[in-house]
């Protein structure tokens, strides 16, 4: 019976850690100290204003997302696939960078609520420039214009998360932040459920030129918006210490995948699973090239993207009590599925394949959240709390630099087919599942990580 104790107070961690994750609480991630409790002033107001901003931000991060809107945008109008490719990767990228280095400048600002808002009217700026771009230059300027705005914009996007997390922390106790940033994620998916079926019922299926542009431009709008909620907000003067510069450790760290090897295989999974996080930008040029850049499909798909992430935290919490390294595999073979769904649905009777392909974007987004909660909760579990941003910071600098090279993977849909790119990111995604059910229990890295604590 004593046998079974470890065990149960595994499980039980995991459901915790899951919680966190799924709610969308980062605060293991922060790179700066934390601020004392006692700073929350908690104000109705502020939490009705951020409950508000979080959901048109959500909004404007879907509506022009590099993983569906953008890509549909740039194959609408012609642009070579390896920029379409490049997407999302440079955006993540940006944003990792960002968040590596930012933290101790945002710290060093009273009020962190004005990084935001800048970051949100950088936003709303690069994707006006996206829009026009679109709409003025040929399609072979307009795709590397799309990558460079994003990359910038991704930046931004970086140092707002930042100052988010400080934001909340001094205008929300922390009993009531959990629900307040599930809240905002649920808010930010219903209405684009919302829009979704609006563009749906109002635009006619062949008006994709008229209603790409405009979506986008929207999006901008709504930044604008989400950026004033945010200048409303009363948060307080802050601590202006305790900022920490990532970028500096991950540049001291890098011995630590050869001392540790259950963290080293943890990367190799990590960068396999890439199939998973970067393949939606190709399934967006497939079905685009496939079935036509119609506005209804392109509704119909942000439908299923929009249901899938307002899905996924509830869905994969019945695996919360698994092993982390489990949910990052069965993550992986859904990946993996719906680049298989998409391989046969190029060879069916186009209407009913159409419409059938937006099961490849339902799987892929739940494949998305899913692999999210597994990396994350498995960090969680096999690092010690101190060191936790270090080791994050370096699994996602790792498969950033990897995921760049992975969106040249948009060179072979130039040079061939979508297919070509699609298949190779599905082989990459099983690979990562096989990886990942291989790995070793999170607690065992716990322990090689304490062991390597003791012998220096």
């Amino acid at each position: 019976m004593t046998d079974l104790i470890p065990q149960l107070n595994a499980a039980q961690q995991r459901r915790q850690a899951a919680r966190r994750l799924i709610v969308g609480d980062e605060s293991d991630e922060r790179a700066c100290t934390p601020l004392p409790e006692s700073s929350a002033t908690d104000e109705p107001r502020d939490a009705r204003l951020l409950l508000a901003q979080g959901g048109v931000a959500g909004l404007a991060e879907r509506l022009a997302g590099a993983g569906l809107v953008l890509p549909w945008l740039l194959a609408g109008i012609g642009s070579p696939a390896t920029f379409i490719g490049l997407l999302l990767p440079v955006q993540q990228g940006a944003a990792l960078l960002a968040r590596l280095a930012a933290g101790p400048r945002v710290r060093a600002m009273g009020q962190r609520k004005w990084a935001w808002v800048a970051a949100g009217l950088f936003q709303a700026l690069l994707l006006t420039v996206i829009g026009a771009g679109a709409m003025i230059l040929p399609p072979e300027l307009a795709g590397p214009l799309a990558v460079l705005a994003l990359a910038v914009a991704g930046v931004a996007a970086g140092a707002g998360a930042l100052a988010l997390q400080d934001v909340l922390a001094k205008t929300v106790p922390g009993a009531r932040r959990a629900r307040l940033l599930f809240q905002r994620s649920q808010i930010a998916s219903g209405l684009t459920v919302l829009a979704a079926a609006l563009l749906w019922l109002l635009v006619g299926g062949d008006a994709a030129a008229q209603v790409n542009v405009p979506l986008v431009l929207v999006a901008a709008l709504l930044w604008v918006g989400a950026a004033g909620g945010m200048a409303l907000l009363a948060e307080p003067e802050g601590e202006r210490e305790g900022g920490r510069d990532l970028l500096r450790e991950v540049r001291a760290g890098w011995q630590l995948p050869r001392r540790l090897p259950g963290f080293r295989r943890f990367l190799e999974a990590r960068c396999l699973l890439l199939g998973v996080e970067l393949a939606m930008p190709f399934y967006a040029l497939h079905a685009s090239e496939v079935f036509g850049n119609g506005a209804t499909l392109l509704a119909a798909y942000l439908l299923a993207v929009a249901l899938a992430q307002g899905s996924a935290g509830p869905l994969w919490r019945h695996w919360a009590a698994a092993p982390s390294q489990r949910l990052m595999a069965a993550a992986g073979i859904l990946g993996a599925g719906a680049g298989a769904l998409a391989l046969v649905l190029n060879w069916v009777p186009a209407f009913a394949g159409a419409w059938a392909y937006a099961l490849v974007f339902l799987a892929a987004a739940l494949a998305e959240g899913g692999l999210r909660l597994g990396q994350r909760g498995y960090l969680l579990e096999g690092t010690p709390e101190a060191e936790r941003p270090r080791y994050l910071a370096i699994a996602n600098s790792v498969a950033a630099v990897l995921g760049l090279l992975a969106g040249l993977v948009g060179l072979l849909a130039d040079l061939s087919l979508p297919l070509t790119a699609i298949a190779l990111m599905s082989a990459l995604a099983a690979a990562g599942a096989w990886r990942s059910w291989r790995l070793p229990d999170a607690r065992d890295l716990l322990a090689e990580t304490a062991d390597m604590a003791l012998t220096r």
